[in-house]
């Protein structure tokens, strides 16, 4: 009877795990932008008790107070606890006379620095947030210093006021000698990038000879007894005449007008006047065609008025000054037919009406007088019979 009881005892022992070897846990699980350190990572089986150690992958850290590690108990793995970070690289640092612009100042962000105006930048405009935090170095700002002006012949050089050097937004202004004319800029300023903003002048005689007037044209700008460099005519040409080329030239460095001064062509002829319907279109008087300053005057037929301009005038550009006028019927010329032919009858109605009139006015009268119905008088005391 032991021997089955204690049998019966060991099977119970062994079905409730006593005497069990040691559990074993798989591959432990991932962590967001992070990984096992390099001596876990070829592993696939750990002993229950084991732990393994987690890193973060670059541009991300651990967060603070957290534990990197986890437990294999028995055949699972204790609750993964480890965080990752973006990393912060902080201050990119600060720009004097100058500034930066930025999103963040986490991994894979950029900042950009600027200088103030009249500032110039030494160094690179940018820095990158990588593992190691803000690569390269803070930029710095330089006022902007321009070079020493060269000298002109025959004028001035202007020197920097006050001042050793020429500093951002200085202006120079250049003179010439007596006699000279000055060709160019007269005056450029010192930019921000340590450049001027333009190239120095040049100083030469220069004088233009007069230039030719055109042929029905005149100068009516400009009248000088000497033409100097930049010196300006203006021209305008004889009503009647159009003109080609520009109106207004210039005395140049090379002592020559420019452009050259125009030509006073005659102006344009208009086109023939189209007929209008009742109405009269007008041909050009003592001549073939209609030139500048014409008058072209429409009239319309009895019976109809004119809609529109009764006169348009030939223009100088060759056009006409306005359209063509057109005739409408006024409802006038029917009219007047019917009230002519009425007046007729009513005039033909009224002298036989007369004679009728007169007739009878004899007959009744035979007795006491005589009546001549053909010539209208009635004679007193005379009789004459009346033929039927």
């Amino acid at each position: 009877m032991a021997v089955p009881m204690l049998l019966l005892m060991m099977a119970t022992m062994m079905a409730a795990g006593w005497g069990r070897a040691a559990g074993e846990c798989s591959k432990p699980p991932a962590l967001e932008n992070g990984m096992l350190e390099d001596e876990f990572i070829s592993m696939s089986t750990f002993e229950s008790g084991s732990k393994v150690r987690y890193r973060c992958v670059p541009g991300f850290a651990l967060a603070s107070g957290i534990s990197p590690f986890i437990l294999c108990d028995g055949d699972v793995w204790g609750q993964l606890r480890p965080l990752c970070q973006i990393k912060s690289c902080g201050s990119p640092g600060d720009i004097l006379n100058g500034g930066s612009t930025s999103t963040s100042n986490t991994f894979g962000s950029t900042v950009t620095f600027f200088c103030d105006s009249g500032y110039r930048m030494v160094g690179r405009a940018t820095r990158q947030c990588d593992v190691d935090g803000w690569n390269g170095q803070v930029p710095t700002c330089e006022a902007g210093k321009c070079p020493d002006l060269p000298a002109i012949e025959n004028g001035k050089s202007p020197l920097p006021s006050g001042a050793d050097f020429w500093d951002y937004g200085m202006v120079a202004e250049y003179s010439c000698n007596d006699g000279y004319s000055l060709i160019g800029l007269r005056t450029i300023t010192c930019e921000a990038t340590g450049q001027w903003s333009g190239a120095a002048p040049s100083c030469k005689v220069v004088k233009c000879l007069n230039p030719k007037i055109p042929e029905h044209g005149r100068m009516v700008g400009g009248f000088a007894d000497v033409y100097l460099y930049g010196h300006e005519i203006t021209f305008r040409c004889d009503e009647g005449y159009k003109m080609i080329g520009e109106g207004v030239i210039k005395c140049n460095e090379n002592n020559e007008f420019a452009p050259s001064p125009p030509t006073c062509q005659p102006a344009g002829k208009c086109p023939d006047l189209p007929a209008i319907e009742n109405g009269k279109s007008p041909l050009p008087s003592g001549a073939d065609f209609w030139d500048y300053g014409m008058v072209a005057e429409y009239s319309c037929n009895d019976g109809y008025s004119l809609i529109g301009l009764r006169t348009i005038t030939c223009e100088a550009t060759g056009q006409w000054s306005g359209a063509a006028p057109s005739c409408k019927d006024t409802g006038m010329s029917a009219g007047r037919k019917a009230g002519i032919i009425v007046g007729i009858i009513i005039l033909c109605v009224a002298l036989i009406a007369a004679i009728v009139m007169i007739i009878r006015i004899c007959k009744r009268k035979q007795m006491n007088s005589n009546c001549d119905p053909d010539s209208g008088q009635v004679a007193s005391g005379q009789m004459k019979p009346l033929t039927s």
